[in-house]
């Protein structure tokens, strides 16, 4: 999910100012969580998307025509 939110950075120091000290421990965990390292987010499960792909014509693997000037 993404949000955007337009505010002036001065207004944004003021809000954060007003926040409490658990308001401004979660705000801090949130920003920290978001720019964090991949390794927080969770294993990949292979297979989740098995027999999502019902066509694939015969031809998928053959060269296209259009890049036969950079081969």
């Amino acid at each position: 999910m993404e949000i955007t939110v337009q505010i002036e950075f001065s207004e944004l120091v003021q809000a954060i100012q007003k926040l409490s000290p658990e308001q401004r421990k979660s705000l801090q965990d949130l920003l920290s969580h978001d720019a964090g390292p991949a390794s927080v987010l969770p294993e990949r499960t292979f297979g989740t998307l098995g027999g999502l792909v019902t066509y694939m014509a015969d031809d998928f693997d053959a060269p296209l025509g259009d890049f036969n000037e950079y081969m």
